[in-house]
């Protein structure tokens, strides 16, 4: 295509793509997880799509409001116009307008020491650092330090304050990075927009990485069942001639076998014994006198190998064996 253009990210049916939750092999967005929240926040543009990343983890989902909502559903509410957006002060709108008030990113606790306590970048980067490492101890000095500065700077009051950074505290279970956020976002969109533009070609590589999978074959079965890849002209093609490369470098798109040690590479393979009815050989007995022994309910004694003695017949008889009486 003559108009492939990558970094276009006000593309609709890229969004849209997105938005069905139709994240197959998209990066960051490719789990259930992933699929079933993209459905919810219906992202339409980057910064909406790295907050979406930013929830979906698990800090975020396990997070609870005063109502038991996660932090991802009270984001999903206000976004839909389902819940009344509030915010601690009206001091922190324009910071937390962008996230309808919820607390998603490091960078925005950050921003409201700066506003509310006088927090130089220094002071307010040791802020992010306690919330990043979950620093306990760093975070009660820091506390200290705030409620300070809240004070010289008279914008709120210390009750209010203090509501403020106990709900900062919180956010350390989950907040993320906003720099890292943005980045994952445009992976994100730029994958979706190969899927979309470029599907055949974007199966291939995926399935060719696929090897760490935890079912490379399913992986297989799931692009093969796409309407672009299933409908297209290609159908009857091996994967190879699918793709239009026919390089051997592109070998069968699943790689199948999951790497294993090398101990366990150079393990000596034992067959196995037949599961037909076919005789496995039976190896032989170590000892073999112990075949020979005689079963104990048998009498044995110094005559019980002796011959009997012929009689005047010429014919050996039961009374003729020694210990019976005589005829």
């Amino acid at each position: 295509m003559s108009d492939f253009n990558i970094n276009n990210f006000e593309d609709l049916d890229v969004w849209d793509l997105i938005c069905d939750g139709r994240t197959k092999g998209v990066f960051q967005l490719e789990s259930s997880l992933g699929k079933h929240w993209a459905k919810q926040v219906k992202p339409r543009n980057i910064k909406e799509l790295a907050a979406l990343i930013s929830l979906i983890r698990p800090g975020c989902l396990k997070a609870k409001d005063a109502d038991g909502k996660s932090m991802t559903q009270v984001y999903v509410d206000r976004k839909a116009n389902q819940d009344l957006i509030t915010y601690p002060d009206d001091a922190l709108i324009d910071i937390l307008s962008e996230t309808y008030g919820v607390l998603v990113y490091q960078e925005q606790s950050m921003m409201i020491a700066q506003r509310l306590a006088g927090f130089d970048l220094q002071e307010a980067d040791t802020l992010r650092k306690a919330i990043g490492k979950k620093k306990a101890a760093l975070m009660e000095e820091i506390k200290v330090s705030f409620l300070v500065g809240v004070a010289s700077q008279g914008l709120i009051t210390k009750e209010v304050a203090e509501e403020i950074f106990s709900w900062i505290e919180k956010s350390n279970r989950y907040a993320f990075n906003k720099s890292h956020a943005v980045s994952y976002a445009i992976n994100a969109y730029w994958s979706a927009y190969c899927k979309f533009y470029k599907t055949i070609p974007f199966y291939v590589s995926y399935l060719n990485h696929s090897d760490r999978k935890p079912d490379s074959q399913k992986e297989l079965k799931e692009a093969l069942s796409v309407p672009s890849v299933k409908n297209s002209s290609c159908a009857g093609m091996s994967w190879p001639e699918r793709s239009g490369l026919s390089s051997p470098n592109i070998s069968e798109p699943t790689k199948t076998v999951r790497p294993q040690g090398e101990m366990r590479r150079t393990r000596p393979i034992t067959p196995r014994p037949p599961t037909s009815r076919c005789a496995w050989p039976k190896p032989a007995p170590r000892n073999s006198r112990k075949l020979m022994r005689p079963s104990p309910s048998l009498k044995m004694g110094p005559t019980a190998f002796a011959k009997p003695p012929v009689n005047s017949s010429g014919s050996h008889g039961s009374s003729t064996f020694p210990g019976s009486a005589s005829a």
